[in-house]
């Protein structure tokens, strides 16, 4: 498939990139059930789904359509989404059944604001050709994506350099190599072997989720919406050797080279698609290759995990892998996104570290996902990484995106580990405190930028400090280890949370904002509009939202237009509440219109009966 495609072809295309059915996550009551589980799926499904447990907790269950093949891309769409809905709630209602959900890989649909600036939507810059650049060597002030790069992020080690990654080197690695000892899991689009990465790979540990076989390389295929080299540009912003592996020419005389922030860790790649929008039907992958991604890499042995995909709704699946991982004294980070209202999950998850991204001018970035899920920012605008042109076509450029931010942040945890001897913090505090203890360090140790707003979390990370920073006594109150209290965060109940997760921006009033508007007010005002869209009262709304909530969410995070509309009828609530003079009654009737529109949008959706009638309620 071409890869040139003008902002009118790229809208069409992504108007086909919808919500995948992939399966149910199923938890049962009782610990080894799967005998039970297999009756009540075969009984309420039919026969051709596989029950399969994950995990830690003998309780859980996987429940996906059998496929002649076990490939992603083949098991999408077993279901409608109303019909998959239906079904989930049929089965939360069968005895000796603890909790069930689908498994939806949701798209990361940007709002119409945060669209086709020269970038495309899923964060990373996308090329106007890629195959334009045929030789090792790019123009100088172009990304290897096509798109302008900031001139302030010439010195190709600015990127390090913005948060001491090299006073740190200086400081706690003379005479070693900087992440030594340090195993890194990559979930994304597999490795190449490019110079910049290939001698610190481990690839016999690692695993195609695309293919389902023991051999992660990208195999580079150009398309709408695909990624090839992606992997390579991110493993090298972690682990690329210091020094230019390869004659990429010079900049302002200064030799093109990437810079990785721990060049003595090692990575193992992990394929879970061909793409970073993990909901493109032709990339191959979805939510469930990236749990088991994550999964794998943590049996592997990794100590760190970089996550630089994502999904637009909260998944059971996914959270679990996480904390699989977590027990186990892996740290987990994760892309905020880009390009989309809010955080993306697994970034969302209070357990992962988020990171939002910042650029050369110490500006955020415009383009970055922000809200409160936020925990740190790194550079994420024209850093300097490895890119892959064609089949093997190996070159040094700039690349802007979350993407970028978050493997910096994952060196860094590798400099931090490797400082302070991961065996010697697990003689001390326990493999499973690890996590909690690194990611409360980090961010209290970042450096406040004046002019940041509070969407962009603590600030920018600083590693010099990060190292310096004492560890917690043991005689001292200790960071809880979460995954072991939390199994499922108020983010994922279908409560107020997940919505006011979705519209935290709306409801400041701008996407360019942070935390500065009144929570409560905001939450009132969505909890106004969520109780009038279910025809409901506001006392009953969360009992309304314990039915019906999650659905309701899904929904608005599935689908843009109505995305759109439910934050218009917020918008326009607060303009007539604060600074109208219209009529109480008139401007009542005014937004009952507004939520009304939405409601018959979400009537005329494939939605279960059960949301159906909640939206068709009226009140006594």
């Amino acid at each position: 498939m071409s890869t040139h495609h003008n902002k009118a072809e790229l809208k069409v295309e992504l108007k086909r990139v919808e919500p995948s059915f992939e399966g149910f996550v199923l938890q049962m009551a009782k610990p080894n059930q799967k005998r039970k589980a297999r009756e009540i799926v075969g009984r309420l499904l039919g026969a051709g789904w596989q029950v399969e447990g994950f995990g830690d907790a003998a309780t859980d269950f996987e429940v996906t359509k059998s496929e002649p093949t076990k490939k992603a891309v083949n098991r999408k769409n077993a279901l409608t989404v109303g019909r998959a809905w239906k079904m989930t709630y049929r089965l939360r209602a069968e005895p000796g059944v603890a909790y069930a959900e689908p498994m939806f890989t949701v798209p990361v649909n940007a709002p119409p604001e945060f669209r086709f600036e020269g970038e495309d939507m899923s964060g990373e810059a996308r090329p106007r050709a890629r195959d334009e650049f045929a030789a090792r060597r790019l123009p100088a002030k172009t990304s290897i994506f096509g798109t302008r790069t900031l001139p302030e992020s010439d010195d190709p080690a600015w990127s390090i350099r913005e948060v001491k990654v090299s006073d740190a080197w200086r400081r706690f690695f003379a005479g070693r190599v900087p992440g030594a000892g340090v195993v890194i899991g990559h979930p994304d689009t597999g490795y190449s072997e490019h110079p910049e990465i290939v001698t610190r790979l481990l690839p016999k540990k690692g695993y195609d989720f695309v293919k389902e076989d023991g051999d992660p390389k990208d195999d580079l295929d150009s398309g709408l919406l695909l990624f090839p080299g992606h992997g390579t540009g991110t493993s090298s912003v972690i682990v690329s050797p210091e020094l230019a592996q390869g004659d990429y020419g010079s900049i302002n005389g200064k030799p093109i080279a990437v810079w990785g922030v721990a060049p003595g860790a090692k990575l193992i790649p992990v394929r879970v698609s061909r793409s970073v929008v993990l909901d493109v039907p032709w990339a191959g992958g979805g939510v469930l290759n990236l749990a088991k991604a994550i999964e794998h890499a943590a049996d592997k042995g990794a100590h760190v995990v970089s996550i630089s995909m994502g999904t637009g709704f909260p998944n059971t699946r996914l959270l679990k892998a996480v904390q699989y991982a977590q027990r186990r004294g892996v740290i987990v980070l994760a892309a905020a996104g880009n390009y989309v209202g809010y955080v993306v999950f697994p970034a969302a998850y209070e357990d992962v570290i988020a990171v939002a991204a910042s650029n050369a001018r110490r500006q955020t970035w415009k383009h970055s996902s922000r809200g409160s899920a936020v925990d740190v920012t790194a550079p994420g605008e024209s850093v300097w990484c490895a890119g892959v042109q064609g089949a093997g076509r190996f070159v040094v450029g700039r690349g802007s995106g979350t993407s970028f931010a978050v493997a910096t942040v994952a060196g860094i945890a590798a400099l931090w580990l490797a400082h302070h001897g991961r065996d010697t913090l697990i003689a001390r505090y326990g493999v499973e405190k690890i996590p909690v203890i690194f990611n409360q360090i980090l961010r209290d140790n970042c450096d406040a930028v004046p002019g940041w707003d509070a969407g962009f979390g603590r600030g920018l990370v600083n590693a010099e400090k990060v190292l310096s920073a004492s560890l917690p006594s043991v005689n001292s109150p200790l960071p809880l280890a979460t995954p072991f209290l939390r199994e499922f965060p108020a983010v994922s109940s279908g409560g107020t949370a997940i919505f006011v997760h979705l519209f935290e921006n709306v409801l400041r009033g701008t996407q360019n904002r942070g935390a500065s508007a009144d929570a409560a007010r905001t939450s009132a005002e969505l909890q106004t509009r969520l109780a009038d869209l279910l025809m409901t009262s506001e006392v009953a709304l969360p009992a309304r939202l314990r039915e019906v909530g999650q659905e309701l969410a899904f929904h608005f995070a599935a689908d843009p237009d109505l995305y759109q509309q439910f934050a218009a009828a917020l918008a326009s609530g607060k303009t007539r509440r604060s600074g109208s003079r219209m009529a109480t009654d008139e401007a009542s009737v005014s937004l009952s219109e507004d939520v009304g529109a939405v409601r018959a949008s979400l009537l005329a959706k494939s939605t279960s009966e059960a949301l159906k009638a909640r939206l068709a309620i009226t009140l006594p």
